[in-house]
């Protein structure tokens, strides 16, 4: 039987999310409930993690930076481009 589908997540994938970027947002939060739902297995590269957490830090606070990640982290893996 073939593996779970891989799929590596830009991080304009969860900014379109999280700011509403359309035309974009339909299709990327369908990607990331497919990863959250555990239909795919969803990969974001360490960079976009502290990229993001600086983005909503100054945006909107660090503590809910810290709370957007760590939800992140609940159903992405990171990992390095490349060694997925």
């Amino acid at each position: 039987m073939a593996g779970k589908t891989k799929a590596f997540l830009h991080l304009n994938i969860i900014l379109n999310v999280l700011q509403n970027r359309e035309p974009f947002y339909e299709a990327s939060a369908q990607l990331l409930a497919y990863a959250e739902t555990g239909k795919i297995q969803g990969f974001v590269a360490p960079h976009s993690l502290t990229t993001l957490f600086y983005l909503v830090s100054k945006d909107q606070s660090p503590a809910r930076a810290r709370t957007t990640v760590t939800n992140l982290l609940q159903f992405l893996s990171v990992e390095l481009i490349g060694l997925i």
